[in-house]
């Protein structure tokens, strides 16, 4: 990848504090239409916390896009962000390609 994921334009930022936000922020981006454009996720750095938070939002997120049979290929990045903050960058293959990644 020539590119750090911090880079990847998205057209939405999550700002998932606990557990209790992951239903909320899965809705929304179960809506989007990840062809057009990604996300991006922030956790907080707690350890134990944003290993939680990270697991459920991914995997909730590919049952939903199972469950509405998402014809398209999504790729995940984690880094991290700022010295309070993970994240996670979430993209199509279309979106990636255009940047040549």
């Amino acid at each position: 990848m020539d590119i750090h994921p911090s880079k990847i334009p998205v057209s939405k930022l999550f700002d998932v504090k606990d557990q209790s936000d992951v239903g909320k922020v899965i809705n929304e981006m179960l809506a989007i239409d990840f062809k057009e454009a990604g996300c991006r996720i922030l956790m907080p750095k707690e350890q134990n916390l944003a290993k939680r938070l990270g697991y459920t939002i991914v995997n909730e997120l590919n049952k939903g896009l199972r469950m509405r049979r998402y014809p398209h290929n999504i790729r995940y990045f984690v880094y991290h962000h700022d010295p309070e903050h993970y994240a996670i960058v979430i993209a199509s293959e279309e979106i990636l390609a255009k940047l040549n990644l």
